[in-house]
């Protein structure tokens, strides 16, 4: 098993500079409870539509019809591609005071 070495060797490239720019999470709430907010906070009727966390925010802009993406930190080198895939298919991006993630993305009732 040579994980480790790998590991090692990206980790060892990245610098760093790749952790400079985050902040530890909050430990306030829960992620379902932070969820829950933003669908209040932006109008939305259904929770399933509200997709917190890099992954799945990064999902929603791939494969679904994206409304608005949220990032915590938008300079963030973490989301650096969700900027990107954002700006390629022209959906609006904000600053938003997450706690529980560093980035949410809403998909667009229209979807549905």
């Amino acid at each position: 098993d040579r994980t480790y070495g790998f590991i090692n060797a990206v980790e060892s490239r990245l610098g760093e500079a790749a952790y400079a720019d985050t902040q530890p999470l909050s430990d306030e709430g829960s992620g379902a409870d932070e969820a829950a907010e933003i669908a209040r906070a932006f109008g939305v009727g259904d929770i399933n539509l509200v997709k917190p966390g890099i992954g799945e925010t990064t999902r929603v802009l791939l494969r679904r019809i994206p409304r608005l993406v949220l990032l915590r930190e938008p300079e963030s080198l973490l989301t650096a591609h969700i900027r990107e895939l954002a700006a390629e298919k022209g959906v609006e991006v904000r600053q938003y005071p997450l706690k529980a993630y560093r980035a949410c993305g809403i998909i667009a009732l229209a979807e549905l």
